[in-house]
């Protein structure tokens, strides 16, 4: 189905049910009665119902509600009527006005009588079972749909059972939730009667059930994360193959699936997001109000005061506080592009000749050839023959690159004392004397 199609569908749709011109009008006494002969049909073998029984269950309605007990063949003879004019109730045998009649529920008045009467809930166990046989129905369906054949072939094994089984199992998963999302509704207000009740007493009973529902919820939204994954699989599958055989039907076949699988997975996440934000809400309740104020003083002096508002009006006074100042890196709006000028060939030949000129080079390869003379190198010594042409600062930073060529030249001796030597004006030397091992000797010979 195309995505422009939706609006149109809905629209015809709409259209459809305002042009029937039907209305439900249903009290409490109607929908008892409804549910009633739903759970009569369930347990009779024979399908339909006669006009003596359909009184029957209407007596036992007035018996439990308590009703006039004058007029309760009149007030069947109304319950009957009203429910074959609003399609609730259809009468099955066809027959005259003089015979008596049989009936039974419409679709729409079994859909009613089965929401009101036995609401379905989801659990992890039946959700597992029914995604397994929509897994296994839709393998079958795929090797149909390789296997390939005639308009039959594809409209008997791979058309029928998608929008027959498949939908079916679909829907039997979504009716289901919805009876989960009536669960929850219900759970909510149990717990607002709780609170209100008993208050402070309540907090253990509405903590588990809470912690009861939180857990369900996380169950299912695993359970369907895990397994619509390999029914996508298959879908995309049996879809490749219906494309590839140019079959239309079979296409909006899969759409349709696939429409009703996402939204079955977005259910399980939407609910889990929710519960989660309701879960985190409540606690926040319990421990901030009901855990503080346990004999409800303060919501007392509250509710009295909100009460009595009119009559003796009350303000609350603060101080004014000084709002916070967010301190924030300044942002310059000047361009930060660096101006990078042209090298040259000169510019090269310039900086090879400074390279060439840098006078540590020049003091690491005299000190190389003493090395090799005397196998023997001094700190002190090194720095106290350059002190009257070099300064102090030019000392210090000299020594660093002295101590790590050294290092890297031979074995240093061990330290006498630790003692820190004088040298120039400023500045002191703790001294290091390297030898040359008889390896590296051998290493350069």
């Amino acid at each position: 189905m195309a995505q422009d199609d939706g609006p149109r569908d809905v629209a015809d749709r709409i259209a459809r049910t305002w042009a029937a011109d039907r209305s439900l009008q249903l009290d409490r006494e109607r929908l008892a009665y409804l549910s009633g002969i739903h759970a009569f049909l369930e347990l009779n073998p024979d399908p339909v119902l006669t006009e003596e029984q359909l009184r029957d269950i209407f007596g036992l309605l007035n018996d439990i509600v308590q009703g006039e007990t004058g007029a309760v063949a009149q007030r069947a003879t109304y319950a009957i009527d009203a429910l074959c004019a609003q399609y609730l109730l259809v009468r099955s045998d066809f027959g005259g006005v003089s015979t008596a009649g049989e009936f039974t529920l419409s679709p729409l008045g079994k859909t009613l009588a089965e929401w009101f009467g036995a609401q379905e809930g989801l659990d992890r166990e039946g959700l597992e079972v029914m995604l397994t046989r929509i897994r296994g129905d839709l393998a079958g369906v795929r090797q149909a749909a390789l296997l390939g054949g005639d308009e039959t072939h594809w409209r008997a094994r791979v058309v029928s059972p998608l929008k027959l089984t498949v939908a079916g199992l679909v829907e039997m998963i979504d009716r289901r939730q919805r009876g989960m999302d009536v669960q929850q509704q219900e759970i909510r207000e149990q717990i607002g009667q709780l609170l209100e009740a008993q208050w402070f007493e309540a907090i253990a009973r509405c903590e588990t059930l809470l912690q009861n529902t939180g857990v369900t919820l996380q169950e299912l939204n695993h359970t369907l994360m895990s397994e619509t994954e390999g029914v996508a699989n298959l879908l995309n599958e049996i879809f490749e193959a219906a494309d590839d055989a140019d079959q239309d039907a079979a296409l909006d076949a899969v759409s349709y699936v696939r429409t009703q699988i996402e939204r079955v997975a977005a259910w399980g996440d939407s609910r889990f997001q929710s519960w989660s934000a309701y879960y985190q809400n409540v606690h926040e309740f319990i421990r901030t109000i009901v855990r503080v104020d346990r004999d409800r003083a303060l919501r007392a002096r509250l509710r009295d005061g909100l009460k009595s508002y009119t009559e003796l009006p009350w303000h609350l006074r603060c101080a004014a506080q000084t709002p916070y100042r967010h301190l924030r890196e300044p942002e310059s709006g000047l361009d930060t592009k660096a101006v990078v000028r042209r090298r040259t060939e000169r510019d090269d030949r310039l900086v090879d000749a400074l390279a060439e000129t840098d006078p540590l080079e020049r003091v690491f390869a005299a000190l190389h050839a003493q090395m090799n003379q005397t196998g023997r190198l001094d700190l002190w010594d090194l720095l106290h023959e350059r002190l009257p042409s070099h300064s102090d600062e030019e000392l210090f930073l000299m020594a660093g690159a002295l101590v790590r060529w050294m290092l890297a030249q031979g074995e240093p001796l061990p330290p006498q004392g630790w003692q820190w030597i004088p040298l120039g004006r400023r500045l002191e030397v703790q001294n290091l004397v390297v030898e040359r091992t008889a390896r590296e000797a051998q290493r350069d010979g």
